[in-house]
Parts: structure tokens; C-alpha cells; sequence
């Protein structure tokens, strides 16, 4: 969650196989979030994942608002 509002869920699937297999990350990973959704009208203020669902989320932001997701790859 950031302070836009945004949420942002990044794939860090390859540098994790990487420190797995290396000491340090893989030079060339860039940290761009795999998806990103806008929409809330306020700032961020909570994230959880399903431990029922998976792939579900649910957000929420300061102004109350409260978003259940299910982002597709």
C-alpha cells in the first residue's frame, strides 16, 4: 500500500530463487510491481492476503474504504 492509495504486489519470485542459489541477488532484476490497482481515494492503510483464498487480498484505506481482490497474472 502507499500513500497515493495505490496498491502494489510485485513477482519476487525470481530474486528469491536467486538468493536460494546465490549469496546476492541477481543484478539485473527490476523492481517494477507486477500489478498495480487505484483504487482508493485515500492513503493506504492496511493489506492482508486471503489465508482462505489464494491470490485474494483484501485493502483497505484511511478513509474507510475497504477493497476484497483477486489480481490476475
Amino acid at each position: 500500500m502507499s500513500g497515493s492509495g495505490k496498491a502494489h504486489i510485485w513477482d519476487v519470485s525470481t530474486p528469491l530463487k536467486t538468493l536460494a542459489e546465490h549469496a546476492s541477488p541477481a543484478p539485473n532484476f527490476a523492481a517494477q510491481p507486477a500489478h498495480t490497482m487505484d483504487l482508493h481515494k485515500g492513503e493506504g492503510f492496511a493489506l492482508d492476503w486471503s489465508g482462505l483464498d489464494a491470490g485474494r487480498l483484501a485493502t483497505g484505506d484511511i478513509k474507510g474504504s475497504i477493497f476484497r481482490l483477486n489480481p490476475k497474472p
